[in-house]
């Protein structure tokens, strides 16, 4: 089941943290989802007076012996990348992943950053002690319990008679002055490893050395290969003529054959519940895409956390990741790489594949070289569960798709046809198969029904957005006709800017109409003679202010690169507290942002609550709200659920020698006669 909880005008107080990274929540929402049986993907919108951040976190209780946790990687070349959906999909029983360890960029393959072990077995790792403040924490799974630790590596071969060979790392991409190891994890092949270098290749086989390879072998589970510069065997002499026992030194602190996993990242976010600013740090006070991972350990669960960014949603430094990590449970946690790589996985129930659940930064996935999974291992059972999903918000006569999944109580996703749901719904409705038309506004349940399972969705549907500039009619609030009996109130587009003679004639031609209105509003960008404006007016100043006469309120809005929140944290409270208090059924809204092409239901931004507030507190409170963008160059008019929306371009335009000025000069007359409201859109010649 899926649940929503959505909070406006929150406080998050990280008392851990000393500072208050998130100082005021103004709009919170969260969904919950359960993938499957101990696993559940969070996802959060969170608007604060530093900007709207998205992120999406699955948390896994790591208490459920059927649930496992797997690198993952390309299963045939070690160093090859993907993205991680193509990476994960190797493993049907992956329910989820997140992109792991930095790494070397490369256009095809890339060295880890870091150390690698699975099974038991150092599969990568370059010889380090990891005292550097740039260390690499790792993500550890050692006798059944989960940790962070910044494992030193000091790697060797040793002989029984102590004799060390040093070595530079494990499947490296590169033969340094040290020797380097193979598995046939790194390289499947001898052949493989002589393309990187002048080397000699030297057989280990169950802890013996066997000598020098001169012709290429495949390399098997229980062989290493050694591989020495040329120029350097001289160096080695003795160790390569042992014959007895060689193993194999690395990890420090703790056993390596006690370590069942381990995975490196960037450095410790959290400890023990605080705020920790150590190990690798990527721009730690900078805000970019975010994936980390981390602890609970009280609860014993594991948590995925991707933040988005570089988009819509702002992104975050450091410690609001490990602020948002805190929120999610967690009492430790750790960084993997962020940015371009940001990306989470799930399998997805409607298509039984793997699917994207952020919103990376790239407009796509970026190829990396491994991740984290987590796995279940479950029977199947004749327990199923059905779920429909459809768009969270539809519009009248417009044609939307209907998904079905299926799976049992242990999580298993089926296959099933689409052809063989069949859907119904309690409003009127066009359903061709899997195809939904509504054709009435309100709240609609949707049930699809398969082989005795249903299961139903709620879906708000609203009138389409309506241009309604040339055929203004359609909506009932547009006057055909000026209302003589009504107080007017009349707003006009930006005036600022001003490089025509022509602009001042219409400004003045503006001020010559003043006279006739109770109210007027100069909205946008503005430079006006107030001298000239004879009544009473507001004019906006890049600030939030608001202004009451005659049965109307306006509310104008500041904002800064396009974003109310970056220019003044506070107006959405603010709006909010105006429109609820406010004894006027008219409200006004005017800014220089254009809010109805920016807004999207399925992913949310900062426009899309800036609407939703108004048409929730339109709908509770009794209010016909207009919202008035002053920035174009054109005029329009459309409504969208239950907001106008028009631009004004006031003395903004594109010159041409056939400029028309009725269609070109044009303002908002705003008429207001008790609770009876209407409005035009009229040229001011």
């Amino acid at each position: 089941m899926k649940r929503l909880k959505i909070t406006l005008v929150s406080a998050l107080l990280l008392l851990f943290f000393g500072v208050n990274s998130f100082a005021s929540n103004l709009y919170q929402s969260t969904t919950e989802e359960e993938l499957a049986r101990g696993i559940s993907l969070i996802s959060g919108k969170t608007l604060t007076e530093h900007g709207f951040v998205s992120y999406d976190a699955m948390v896994i209780d790591a208490n459920d012996p059927t649930i496992t946790f797997e690198i993952i990687r390309d299963k045939n070349e070690f160093r090859k990348t993907n993205s991680l959906t193509q990476l994960t999909a190797s493993n049907p029983s992956v329910i989820g992943s997140i992109n792991a360890s930095f790494f070397s960029m490369g256009n095809s393959h890339a060295d880890p950053l870091g150390l690698i072990v699975e099974d038991n077995k150092i599969n990568y790792v370059r010889d380090y002690n990891n005292f550097s403040e740039d260390k690499y924490a790792n993500f550890i799974l050692s006798g059944g319990n989960y940790f962070f630790d910044y494992l030193s590596v000091s790697l060797s071969l040793q002989t029984d008679s102590g004799s060390l060979l040093r070595l530079s790392g494990i499947n490296e991409s590169v033969v340094s002055d040290l020797p380097v190891l193979y598995n046939n994890t790194g390289y499947k092949n001898t052949g493989e490893i002589r393309k990187l270098g002048d080397v000699a290749l030297y057989l280990l086989e169950d802890g013996l050395l066997k000598g020098e390879v001169t012709t290429d072998i495949d390399i098997m589970d229980n062989q290493y290969i050694i591989a020495i510069k040329k120029d350097t065997l001289s160096q080695h002499t003795n160790f390569l003529l042992y014959d007895g026992n060689i193993s194999l030194n690395a990890v420090r602190e703790i056993d390596k054959n006690a370590i069942d996993l381990a995975l490196s990242g960037g450095g410790l976010l959290l400890k023990d519940s605080s705020f920790v600013s150590e190990g690798l740090r990527i721009d730690p006070e900078d805000t970019h895409p975010r994936s980390a991972v981390g602890i609970n350990k009280k609860d014993n669960k594991i948590i995925f956390l991707t933040i988005d960014g570089r988009g819509d949603s702002k992104g975050a430094n450091l410690e609001e990741v490990a602020a948002i990590m805190y929120e999610l449970g967690a009492t430790d946690a750790m960084s993997f790489d962020g940015g371009g790589s940001t990306t989470l996985v799930k399998k997805d129930i409607f298509t039984n594949d793997y699917t994207v659940v952020n919103k990376t930064s790239g407009g796509g996935e970026r190829k990396i070289v491994n991740g984290l999974g987590v796995v279940i291992n479950r029977e199947p059972t004749n327990d199923f569960t059905l779920k429909i999903k459809a768009a969270k918000k539809m519009m009248v006569g417009k044609t939307y798709s209907l998904y079905a999944g299926m799976k049992d109580s242990n999580g298993n996703i089926y296959d099933i046809e689409s052809s063989n749901i069949s859907y119904s719904s309690n409003k009127s409705a066009t359903i061709n198969g899997n195809e939904f038309t509504p054709a009435e506004t309100g709240i609609y349940e949707i049930t699809g029904s398969y082989n005795g399972i249903s299961d139903t969705v709620y879906v708000d549907v609203m009138d389409q957005v309506v241009d309604l500039l040339e055929t203004p009619i359609l909506d009932e609030l547009y006057a055909v006709e000026e209302n003589l009996d009504a107080k007017k109130m009349l707003v006009f587009g930006a005036t600022a800017k001003r490089n025509r003679i022509l602009d001042n004639i219409v400004l003045n031609k503006v001020y010559e109409m003043l006279p006739e209105y109770e109210m007027s509003v100069f909205a946008g960008q503005t430079d006006v003679n107030e001298e000239k404006i004879t009544i009473d007016s507001l004019i906006s100043k890049n600030k939030f202010e608001s202004m009451t006469k005659s049965g109307v309120t306006v509310i104008n809005l500041a904002s800064s690169s396009g974003s109310f929140v970056a220019s003044d944290s506070s107006q959405l409270n603010d709006l909010e507290y105006a429109i609820k208090s406010s004894e006027s059924k008219a409200i006004v809204v005017t800014s220089d942002v254009d809010i109805v092409d920016s807004i999207d239901n399925e992913y949310m931004n900062e426009m899309t609550i800036f609407h939703n507030t108004m048409s929730s507190l339109s709908r509770e409170y009794d209010k016909t709200i207009f919202y008035i963008y002053a920035g174009g160059y054109d005029t329009t008019l459309k409504k969208y659920d239950n907001i106008r929306y028009i631009n004004l371009n006031g003395l903004w335009y594109n010159s041409s020698e056939n400029l028309d000025l009725q269609k070109t000069f044009r303002a908002f007359v705003l008429y207001v006669n008790g609770d009876e409201i209407s409005y035009r859109i009229n040229s001011i010649y």
